[in-house]
């Protein structure tokens, strides 16, 4: 099968493979490492014995799907605050790119400024 990126429905089918690839690659890691250990913990926090920057990333979403947001907050500040406006802009800039072939132009710097973030709310929870 040879994509046509010009054509919308080419890569409404590129951004689909990839998102079914990460999707399944992320259960095959859940599954195997509650097959491994019989539960899951992050394998940072296991490997080091320090938090990661998405530790407390699945009991946030189990609080959240309780409604319970206070218990959800508190599992997680940094992914609480910053998923729901990530995953909007990041599914705006999809149907963008589904729709139209373009990608704005300051993704890049916005992702770099994340991944800073993101890592000094690593290295904080850390500390503190």
């Amino acid at each position: 099968m040879k994509l046509n990126l010009k054509n919308w429905h080419d890569r409404l089918k590129l951004v689909l493979l990839i998102a079914f690839v990460f999707v399944f690659l992320a259960l095959a890691v859940y599954v195997s490492t509650i097959i491994r250990y019989g539960s899951y913990e992050c394998p940072i926090h296991r490997l080091t014995g320090f938090d990661c920057p998405g530790c407390g990333g699945t009991r946030m979403v189990k609080a959240i799907l309780r409604l319970d947001f206070e218990s959800a907050f508190l599992f997680n500040p940094y992914m609480f605050m910053t998923l729901p406006i990530m995953t909007i802009a990041m599914t705006c800039e999809v149907i963008r790119y589904i729709l139209k072939g373009k990608i704005n132009e300051h993704l890049d710097d916005v992702l770099i400024v994340y991944a800073i973030f993101t890592l000094t709310f690593g290295i904080i929870r850390n500390v503190i």
